[in-house]
């Protein structure tokens, strides 16, 4: 082994943080180890272009987020599936279309995420599709509610190979539980726990590593120290307490909002009832809620307001219809030059004054369960989505115009030369949590206990921290 000393590891540092700013040393180090050189040199090449800001990519996605599905049973409140919006295209994504992607993605890949906006148990090809992946050697994480079970499933579960399993349980009682979790059963879900517990002992191993999942609500906060205990006597490793996501709706800041400032996301004094996309003056459409409160913009950033005609239209023209189709033609002008496109300062989170790099268009790719690429796994809507992965081969898609403009927009708002693009058609643009919400990599890659985790050590991991990122709703 080679050696350095003092002055050659300060020379090595800089060179780091020169060429590879965000580059990951454990990363480095246990790729390495394993002599996984094909991932290394990718991840290599994407560490390095994500510190430049390239706006073309010559590497791949180490970081894969796939729905196996976008169907729930539940109906939780702040997600897109929970609330029926209708805003992607329902599918069940099937074993020969997944197998695909990996045949494209595999060798390069790190971590893939088995979860996105709907239930991924309801998908029963999953397990074959995780028992797939860890051909490839990829850190595997799965989320789920849980409501939907049973020990035979269990079993599979288990033999899968799954690296970790992430169970949404935010409350300790059906009260607490339900209030976010709509439509649950705290019972069977619990239930359901000492099923995977049960076939993780009589499987001899250790894996998945079964994350409890709370995230801390304003009704909820009050359980925190309670439900560390109680998961770790039902047989799980680690409580992860994170803080939620939440919309920019009437009524969340009073009811959602801890009270606690280290559980908050956000800073309760400038959090919105609307977002960004709606800070101008003018009048709201058809499609817009008209009870939404909608803050007004500086005068630099404000558009002529909207005026409908004073005098009853005649009953055989269409005014509606007119004035919809004026709408959006003007959407579509604004939305195609920087000139006519407001700036918006979104202070909402707590350190609004840091950007970070979002590492999404280099590192990150969210595949939905009909084959359709969004920017990354917080895009709602499928209009904005970069396009499909299996009518375009991988290199035209990773480098199509949508994805070099999203990289370029990232580049100038990181560099502080461009605000949010409240109007924009692009969802990059008008993206208030730029490098809020970056990949976080289990903790046998962040800390040392990935030695034992690889086989390379005999002795067993520490305890994981409390907190964990790893889930967005």
């Amino acid at each position: 082994m080679v050696r350095l000393n003092d002055r050659q590891r300060q020379r090595l540092e800089r060179f780091r943080v020169r060429y590879f700013p965000m580059l990951d040393p454990n990363i480095f180090r246990i790729l390495s180890k394993k002599y996984a050189f094909r991932k290394l040199i990718n991840y290599l090449i994407v560490e390095f272009q994500a510190g430049r800001r390239d706006a073309h990519a010559f590497g791949k996605p180490y970081w894969l987020t796939i729905d196996p599905t976008n169907f729930c049973q539940l109906r939780c409140p702040f997600c897109p599936t929970g609330m029926d919006r209708n805003v992607r295209t329902k599918a069940m994504m099937r074993f020969p279309e997944f197998k695909k992607i990996l045949d494209d993605l595999g060798p390069t890949l790190l971590h893939i995420d088995f979860m996105n906006w709907g239930e991924p148990l309801l998908n029963k090809e999953v397990y074959d599709m995780i028992a797939y992946a860890k051909k490839f050697d990829i850190d595997t994480n799965m989320s789920t509610n849980l409501n939907s079970f049973s020990p035979d499933e269990a079993q599979k579960l288990v033999a899968s190979g799954l690296d970790c399993l992430v169970l949404s349980i935010d409350g300790l009682t059906q009260e607490t539980y339900g209030k976010y979790r709509v439509r649950g059963d705290y019972a069977k879900v619990l239930e359901h726990l000492k099923m995977i517990v049960e076939a993780r002992r009589k499987a001899g191993g250790f894996k998945p590593y079964i994350v409890w999942q709370f995230l801390v609500f304003k009704h909820n906060e009050h359980e925190i120290e309670q439900v560390k205990e109680f998961g770790k006597s039902c047989g799980v490793d680690v409580v992860g307490i994170t803080p939620a996501y939440m919309p920019f709706k009437p009524g969340i800041r009073e009811n959602w909002i801890p009270t606690k400032p280290e559980y908050r996301m956000y800073d309760p004094a400038t959090f919105p009832d609307s977002p960004p996309w709606q800070w101008e003056s003018s009048a709201p459409s058809a499609e817009q809620d008209p009870s939404a409160s909608v803050p007004a913009p500086s005068p630099a950033d404000a558009s002529p307001p909207e005026t409908a005609p004073t005098a009853a239209p005649p009953p055989d023209i269409p005014w509606e219809r007119i004035l919809k189709a004026v709408r959006k033609f003007k959407k579509r002008l604004t939305a195609s030059g920087d000139d006519a496109v407001p700036d918006v300062k979104v202070d909402v989170y707590k350190d609004s004054d840091q950007r970070k790099v979002c590492l999404w268009p280099w590192a990150g790719i969210s595949v939905n369960p009909n084959g359709s690429v969004s920017p990354c796994c917080s895009v709602e809507e499928e209009e904005y989505d970069f396009g499909f992965y299996d009518k375009q081969s991988f290199r035209r898609l990773w480098n199509n115009p949508r994805y070099k403009e999203a990289r370029r927009h990232i580049r100038r708002y990181v560099d502080g030369q461009i605000d949010v693009k409240a109007r924009s058609a692009h969802a990059c643009e008008r993206c208030f949590s730029i490098g809020k919400s970056n990949f976080t990599f289990p903790a046998w890659w962040r800390f040392t206990q990935f030695d034992w985790w690889w086989g390379f050590s005999d002795a067993p991991p520490p305890a994981s921290p409390d907190k964990q990122n790893t889930e967005k709703r």
